[in-house]
């Protein structure tokens, strides 16, 4: 019979630490955003994917094919074809960055001596099919456009002093 009682009194009493919390909760203010016109600001260390930011000063890509990010990837998520230019000298022409298998580790970045890759602050990296996430990373944003993935373009170098 006392057991029967304590059963009541412990179900009133869960009754009311909800009720008081759901009330603590009603007045505090809301963490929802609104997300196709409202989108979070990520921190300055977020890991989104990887891209190749462009020299302000030369337009070009920075990357000198030391293939450092490449022996490093524990995936192989990233992957270099070289070809030769006029002269004959070694240039870039390929850097193909399978983003279904990067596990946005990091390394790559931290290896690269030149600064020739970074980690940017996309989150919305969805698709339907697989063989959008493979980017060809040096072609000149023609793919980010496409997603609507569009990094700024670098400053010209005579706005840049």
């Amino acid at each position: 019979m006392i057991d029967y009682f304590l059963n009541i009194l412990s179900g009133m009493w869960s009754l009311l630490s909800g009720m008081a919390l759901t009330i603590r909760t009603f007045f505090k203010p809301n963490v929802t955003l609104q997300y196709p016109d409202e989108r979070w600001t990520m921190h300055e260390r977020f890991r989104g994917r990887v891209h190749m930011p462009l020299d302000p000063v030369s337009g070009a890509h920075k990357c000198t094919l030391c293939m450092m990010c490449v022996k490093i990837c524990p995936n192989a998520s990233l992957e270099i074809v070289p070809g030769l230019n006029e002269q004959g000298k070694r240039v870039l022409d390929k850097y193909i960055y399978k983003l279904s298998t990067c596990t946005l580790c990091e390394l790559c970045v931290e290896s690269c001596n030149f600064d020739a890759i970074q980690m940017n602050h996309d989150y919305e990296m969805s698709t339907f099919n697989r063989q959008d996430l493979t980017l060809v990373l040096n072609e000149p944003y023609r793919w980010e456009k496409e997603k609507g993935w569009a990094t700024p373009d670098p400053k010209p170098a005579a706005a840049a002093s």
